[in-house]
């Protein structure tokens, strides 16, 4: 357990900026003093865990600009050429609770930090030198991205742009990914389902017919839904993977033994031979007695070249 000492004022910070980023405020920054403690660090990455929000809602801006409009505060304030408030925007008002005829001719500049008011102040009616001085400004302890814009009569028009995230986005994202998560832990329970099955059809006795009802019984998802997904998997019901297992036992035992054809039908859950027969010819297009020749042919063939 680590014990660190540190003045109230800063505790205080850290806990009201937190609360204010689970409100969807991401464009803020707790100061950093240089005092090298243990609490430093903490304060360190909150402000890398801010910047790291607003650098993904940027991404936005370029991606999908139509939505990152709801991301973004866009207020103005009209000044004199000396920064002597004369109007502002309704919006601005409202969400900070302002009285504007309170204001009217108050300084701009004495209602931000005095070293930016200054910057400000001296870079005035010099926009290239001003963009490389001043990106940033503190406003009622919100912090700001601005522009100036100075109109012919000298008036001021001083933009300010405040990032944040909704609270409802923030939460729809979860949602999906929970739906997300569970249908991935529903399909992997039909893959795990659907690989028993296929099993159990594997397994089958070749000599019996594949009683699919009684099989279907055994598996807790419903028969449709397991029928589409093995036919979704493996191009065939499970009737024909079934037939297509006799089938090939039976190629293998008539190509490479000699097991007589009538044990081989009996085998694969044919009593009736001459059924066998027109069934493994319109299968693999081959009779049995040819594909019995051809692979004698092909064992003495091999046997002369040894």
């Amino acid at each position: 357990m680590i014990h660190i000492e540190i003045k109230k004022e800063r505790w205080d910070n850290l806990i009201q900026s937190l609360l204010e980023l689970g409100c969807g405020r991401v464009d803020q920054q707790l100061q950093i003093t240089g005092k090298n403690d243990e609490f430093e660090g903490v304060e360190v990455l909150f402000n890398m865990m801010c910047e790291e929000l607003k650098h993904r809602l940027l991404h936005i801006s370029f991606t999908k600009p139509t939505t990152f409009q709801r991301y973004v505060n866009h207020f103005t304030i009209i000044t004199d050429q000396n920064f002597k408030i004369k109007n502002m925007c309704e919006h601005f008002a409202a969400h900070y609770q302002l009285d504007v005829n309170q204001l009217k001719d108050s300084s701009f500049l004495d209602l931000i930090e005095k070293d930016t008011g200054d910057r400000l102040a001296a870079a005035y009616g010099s926009p290239e030198e001003e963009s490389e001085k001043v990106h940033r400004l503190t406003l009622f302890n919100d912090s700001f991205s601005f522009s100036i814009k100075t109109m012919k009569s000298g008036t001021l028009i001083i933009n300010l742009y405040q990032l944040h995230m909704d609270i409802k986005d923030i939460q729809l994202p979860h949602k999906k990914r929970t739906r997300q998560k569970a249908k991935l832990i529903q399909k992997k329970r039909n893959e795990d389902l659907l690989e028993q099955f296929k099993e159990d059809v594997s397994r089958h006795p070749l000599s019996k017919k594949l009683d699919l009802k009684e099989l279907y019984a055994k598996y807790p998802t419903n028969k449709s839904m397991l029928k589409k997904l093995f036919k979704q998997h493996y191009q065939c019901g499970a009737y024909e993977f079934h037939l297509s297992l006799r089938m090939n036992y039976a190629y293998d035992q008539i190509e490479q033994t000699e097991v007589p054809f009538k044990e081989i039908a009996m085998d694969v859950g044919y009593a009736n031979y001459q059924a066998f027969v027109k069934y493994f010819k319109k299968y693999y297009n081959i009779l049995p007695t040819d594909l019995r020749n051809h692979g004698q042919r092909s064992k003495k063939d091999e046997a002369e070249e040894d």
